[in-house]
């Protein structure tokens, strides 16, 4: 079975019936759920990593990752906002067109690889300009996750069971929260550098999952592009007739022109046609 007549038998299958929603679709449900948590999770970790009220020592240069590198609280303040939230703004202004035209699928893969390495990149840095690009990679790749996501699951789920979708898909704000707070259990037994390598490659490990198992239910190109089923699905069909047509439409706006009888419906049924 192709990967178009999966996805289509995900779509079909969740819209027999308004009440049913099959099996395949609340796996996409739990799968882009699972990718949410680990953007939630990576989002929120630099506020578990760093600490102002301990004295640099090799104990705690291990633990947390301002003493380690020798940035302060106002450099701090700068990769716990800006540094994230400056791209992901930016790229977020573009995220909902790629989603509309794009591989819904393959951007919610792709972004998740791509925050993923930023995190076990940052986990490999050696200076704070590094950990800020990270970041800044972090807030680019993250902005496209959500527009993709909503967007399969309003492609896959018949209206009555789309907010339920959407609900469960959200959740992973709190979860992914959770997590990052509980990271200061794994700081505590491998330091800040090996969790977030650590984090960083389950990353990497969900988005080869989703890369696999995730499809977008309508046809469209494997990640940007405009190819595929068209803004509205339209189809190339007859193409090698459109000169045939274009005279054809000409001769008819001709005749409108000039009053002849009939003429307004010849136009009309040659635009339809």
């Amino acid at each position: 079975m192709t990967d178009a007549e999966t996805s289509s038998e995900v779509r079909d299958d969740a819209k027999t019936d308004p009440h049913d929603v099959s099996i395949a679709a609340w796996f996409m449900v739990a799968l882009l759920l699972m990718t949410n948590i680990h953007q939630q999770w990576t989002r929120a970790l630099v506020f578990y990593i760093v600490s102002f009220k301990v004295p640099p020592t090799d104990e705690s240069a291990r633990l947390y990752m301002n003493i380690d590198l020798g940035f302060g609280e106002e450099q701090y303040g700068l990769l716990a906002s800006f540094g994230f939230t400056l791209l992901f703004t930016i790229c977020s202004l573009v995220a909902g067109r790629a989603a509309d035209s794009g591989n819904r699928a393959g951007i919610t893969a792709a972004a998740a690889a791509g925050w993923s390495v930023a995190t076990a990149g940052q986990g490999l840095a050696n200076s704070f300009d590094t950990v800020l690009g990270a970041r800044a990679l972090t807030g680019m790749t993250q902005a496209f996750t959500n527009p993709a996501a909503y967007g399969l699951i309003a492609s896959t789920f018949p209206e009555s069971r789309v907010s339920t979708a959407n609900s469960i898909y959200s959740s992973a704000v709190y979860v992914g929260g959770a997590l990052a707070s509980l990271t200061i259990l794994l700081d505590n037994q491998i330091g800040w550098r090996d969790s977030s390598i650590a984090i960083g490659v389950l990353g990497l490990l969900l988005a080869g999952v989703s890369a696999v198992f995730l499809k977008d239910p309508e046809t469209r190109p494997v990640l940007f592009g405009w190819k595929g089923s068209g803004v509205q699905g339209m189809s190339t069909k007859g193409v090698d007739n459109v000169p045939l047509l274009l005279a054809e439409v000409e001769d008819s706006g001709a005749a409108l022109i000039r009053g002849e009888d009939g003429a307004d419906a010849s136009v009309r049924a040659q635009v339809r046609g």
